[in-house]
């Protein structure tokens, strides 16, 4: 009897079984036997003959993959319950290194967090340093060429030293100096005016362009210094081109500031000025 029902599912006069017994074939081991071992279970059991004996014949499962079209051999070939495995184990690959990046991330999180908080009040305290300067010229004395500049310090820390140049937009452009022989005032110039911002006009003249004050400014003290209108104060630009910048150095540090300097100017000394740029007195 058996042998009668596999001769039956052999196309006729081939010897091979036909595609629609194949794919019965395929159905009820995949149905029963859906594993890997089952699909070589159902091979050992295709590759005995009528009698029930090994035969050195290819197995009928071998028509169907050389006959058959690439999507017919990849449909016979592979049962499903190989796909959803590997389906599976390929997503877990990919939701772990999901997971474990962004848990790296959320770590790394606060370290980032606390890195930025930490320059923001750095920078806070840097700038609440930064020194707080300003200047008041007026005039001194009886005659009509003599000033006195005053630098106040205005932020609360103290300041080890700090050093005042006229600053020029262009030769002769203030119409003051400072005067020769004071406490800060060097009677030679720096060997490179270029470096401090000098104008090379100052090389001829008597007085000076650079002041500095080398005692401890505590917040609310000044440091003073005598100026002088210049031979060339009638080619000055007048009140406007009394200009000047400061170099600050901390006390507790060395951290060292360059810093604008605004000045006002009384209304005395500001008509003395304009009198000498319209017509030098010296």
């Amino acid at each position: 009897m058996e042998l009668a029902s596999v001769s039956s599912n052999r196309s006729p006069g081939t010897g091979t079984m036909s595609f629609t017994a194949t794919l019965f074939s395929f159905v009820s081991t995949s149905h029963f036997e859906g594993s890997r071992g089952g699909r070589l279970s159902s091979r050992r059991h295709a590759a005995q003959g009528r009698n029930g004996h090994s035969q050195s014949g290819t197995p009928y499962t071998t028509p169907v993959d050389v006959n058959g079209t690439g999507f017919t051999r990849s449909l016979l070939g592979t049962p499903w319950g190989e796909f959803i495995p590997d389906g599976i184990g390929a997503c877990g690959v990919v939701v772990a290194a999901a997971a474990a990046w962004l848990s790296q991330r959320a770590s790394s999180r606060p370290i980032d967090v606390s890195e930025t908080v930490a320059a923001i009040e750095q920078d806070r305290r840097n700038t609440e340093r930064v020194p707080q300067l300003s200047a008041r010229l007026e005039s001194w004395g009886t005659r009509q060429d003599g000033f006195v500049l005053s630098v106040w310090l205005e932020s609360p820390e103290p300041l080890a030293r700090i050093r005042v140049v006229v600053q020029e937009a262009r030769n002769m452009d203030c119409p003051l100096g400072f005067k020769r022989g004071q406490n800060g005032v060097a009677n030679e110039l720096p060997p490179m005016l270029e470096a401090e911002g000098i104008r090379p006009a100052w090389q001829t003249d008597t007085l000076h362009p650079l002041a500095a004050w080398n005692e401890r400014i505590a917040s609310g003290t000044p440091a003073l210094w005598l100026m002088q209108l210049r031979r060339t104060a009638d080619l000055s630009s007048g009140a406007d081109g009394v200009r000047f910048r400061a170099m600050a150095r901390a006390e507790r540090d060395d951290r060292r500031w360059e810093l604008p300097l605004p000045v006002s100017i009384t209304d005395n000394a500001r008509a003395l000025i304009s009198g000498a740029a319209a017509q030098s007195g010296r």
